[in-house]
């Protein structure tokens, strides 16, 4: 009787373990992000066609300054055409690719593609996407004897994006502590008698924290000005719950 009980236990919570675990599995979450350097001027008009903030989650005036989020976009590099509609991103009409091993095929000197990156991760985990690299800086060092000398030295910069891709409900995730951190030049040394900004950078570390709700599935854009001169930065969100498709996409 005793052993009958056991099993009948045993059994019992097994049956309870299952459903959990299930649970678990469709709560994995793919996220997907792909970052551009827009090198040229920028002009147009963009859309966020949903209320993405809760009312405590709404981007303090500094955030608003910095960056703006949208759904749909017409906007103009130079000559070209950057549009963003619920059918896709497009450079002059042509589809720009989400996946990370596609070949970008847009001009570098105008757009580039940075960074590309799917990543499959658990309801409630940290996320986290690192562009690192050296930037060569050049300066003028005024010398002992009033000539000024051009000097070079590199700079590691870097981009970090830090995020917990939560589950709400079948049709809306939030985006939790979404931390995007640069190290950027912030400023120049002064230098005694000129008044043009030459000197010696001075390197900032910058973070940006937010939380927001997105529609599985569903792109997002983020126009984000750093104001390191070296041009305006896309980012492309989505987060969607993940299917057996979705784990083929993201090899």
């Amino acid at each position: 009787m005793k052993r009958l009980r056991c099993i009948l236990i045993i059994i019992i919570l097994f049956l309870q373990i299952i459903p959990t675990a299930i649970a678990a599995k469709q709560e994995a979450i793919l996220l997907k992000c792909q970052i551009f350097r827009v090198m040229t001027n920028i002009s147009g008009d963009t859309t966020l066609q949903e209320d993405i903030w809760a009312d405590e989650d709404s981007p303090k005036v500094e955030l608003k300054k910095a960056m703006s989020f949208l759904t749909a976009a017409k906007l103009t590099l130079g000559d070209n055409n950057f549009e963003v509609n619920d059918k896709g991103w497009f450079w002059n009409g042509k589809v720009i690719d989400f996946s990370p091993s596609e070949e970008s095929s847009l001009p570098k000197d105008q757009i580039e593609i940075i960074s590309s990156t799917n990543i499959m991760t658990n309801s409630g985990e940290m996320a986290t996407i690192e562009i690192s690299s050296k930037q060569k800086i050049q300066y003028f060092e005024k010398q002992e004897d009033g000539l000024f000398k051009l000097k070079e030295f590199e700079e590691p910069t870097q981009l970090r994006i830090e995020s917990k891709a939560e589950k709400v409900d079948e049709k809306m995730i939030r985006i939790s502590d979404f931390k995007l951190s640069l190290r950027l030049i912030k400023d120049r040394e002064p230098i005694e008698g000129v008044n043009l900004p030459v000197g010696r950078p001075i390197i900032q570390s910058r973070d940006y924290t937010m939380n927001f709700k997105v529609v599985p599935g569903k792109d997002y854009g983020i126009i984000f000005h750093p104001g390191d001169g070296q041009g305006v930065l896309i980012i492309r969100l989505q987060a969607n719950y993940v299917t057996e498709s979705s784990v083929k996409e993201s090899k």
